[in-house]
């Protein structure tokens, strides 16, 4: 089964939010958004491992982590991203700051098995 992280993100809450609408409006089955939502796991996941080519690197202070059931759970402040985009004319580094943020990381090989 695809990895399941980007439901919490905002496309995939809205994408929810929508399915539960229609079933409660006896649009759809419940099982057609189960089947939804796997579909869109699948992508999510096939489309970060393929068409992402942005590298980023950051620095701040790591306030707490968590090592559990191989996820990596990191929370961090005071930090500054530094995003490279590669282009065929030369490479935009641009740099973000966030105040808090929360790095969740699972190993590809766990996820693939």
């Amino acid at each position: 089964m695809a990895l399941q992280l980007y439901r919490q993100s905002a496309v995939g809450d809205t994408l929810n939010d929508a399915l539960h609408e229609m079933v409660s409006e006896e649009k759809i089955s419940g099982a057609l958004a189960d089947r939804v939502m796997l579909e869109f796991d699948a992508a999510m996941n096939k489309a970060l491992e393929k068409e992402v080519t942005t590298k980023a690197t950051f620095k701040g202070h790591l306030d707490s982590y968590r090592f559990c059931d191989q996820v990596w759970t990191f929370v961090a402040s005071d930090l500054v991203f530094k995003l490279e985009t590669p282009s065929l004319m030369d490479n935009t580094v641009r740099e973000v700051r966030a105040d808090k943020v929360k790095i969740v990381c699972v190993d590809a090989r766990v996820v693939q098995s």
